[in-house]
């Protein structure tokens, strides 16, 4: 998306819990989102480019938070979520959430995104589970669903992608 010339990309580790956003992109946290709510760190000193030309990171930090609903929902994170949103016009801002069924985390700030995009682990998720998660977001937009980690590709689909 980032590739994209009419728009950047801002990705906001929302996983509280347990932030890796930072270690897909192999750059050490010094200080994340969780420094923004709780100690007034400004956005500017949080932002990370990865270098991946008009890609930007709010990283989480790199240690586990308690309470992570309540300060996902709590003013500082809403004031957050206003000033991002109205910022640049041309950005696309993807928040990566911790498993829906993991904590009340996405539920709690439902009323943040636009739009979701459901990932669904191959073997890891139950289809019980999927359909549980379908459930609880069946009044919002859901764009589509991602299978990830997948490993068993059937013969009739596989080709150029």
């Amino acid at each position: 998306m980032a590739m994209e010339v009419n728009q950047t990309v801002l990705l906001v580790d929302m996983d509280l819990k347990y932030p890796k956003v930072h270690w897909y992109f192999d750059f050490q946290v010094k200080k994340g989102l969780r420094d923004f709510i709780l100690s007034d760190t400004p956005l500017s000193e949080i932002l990370v480019n990865p270098g991946i030309e008009r890609l930007v990171v709010l990283p989480g930090r790199g240690e586990t938070s308690m309470g992570s609903s309540e300060m996902l929902t709590g003013p500082k994170m809403q004031q957050m979520i206003e000033e991002i949103k109205n910022r640049y016009q041309s950005r696309i801002i993807i928040f990566d959430m911790p498993p829906i069924l993991a904590s009340d985390d996405v539920l709690a700030s439902l009323d943040y995104y636009d739009a979701m995009l459901l990932v669904v682990e191959e073997g890891g998720n139950k289809p019980d589970e999927v359909k549980t998660a379908l459930q609880l977001l069946s009044d919002k937009s859901l764009l589509g669903t991602v299978l990830n980690k997948s490993e068993n590709i059937p013969a009739e689909q596989k080709g150029y992608y």
